[in-house]
């Protein structure tokens, strides 16, 4: 079930206008209004979670197997003061990060909202909403 941020009309998705079905901008509007909404096709937001959590998993092996020996390294590289072993394990560090904020921000960017208003209206008459 869909709301209508117009005008707050619960709507389903075989109540909901279309006027071409091909044109994203207007096969999904409100019967109530002649709102429309370009649907957001990612997946649910379960599917989302099981798939974030997953990456989520899979990133913190691969990140905890490619920082623990860049650790080690920068420890051994501060013991012996070279600083291009020091230079080479902040770098593999710093990446580890980055490649982890990327994945953060990925993960919130799925979790938009479903519907985005359509730059499409359709003007109905009182007919049309006596009919409903």
């Amino acid at each position: 079930m869909n709301t209508c941020t117009r005008c707050a009309s619960p709507f389903s998705v075989s109540e909901a206008l279309c006027e071409d079905w091909k044109d994203p901008e207007k096969s999904f509007g409100c019967p109530r209004c002649g709102t429309f909404f370009i649907r957001n096709m990612t997946p649910t937001s379960w599917q989302s979670l099981v798939v974030s959590l997953v990456a989520s998993l899979v990133g913190i092996l691969v990140g905890v197997g490619i920082a623990t020996p860049a650790i080690t390294m920068l420890a051994a590289g501060v013991r012996a003061d070279d600083p291009l072993v020091i230079v080479m394990s902040s770098i593999i560090l710093a990446s580890v990060v980055a490649i982890a904020a990327i994945a953060i921000a990925f993960t919130i960017h799925g979790s938009v909202s479903a519907l985005k208003v359509s730059p499409y209206r359709r003007e109905i008459g009182e007919s049309e909403v006596a009919r409903k």
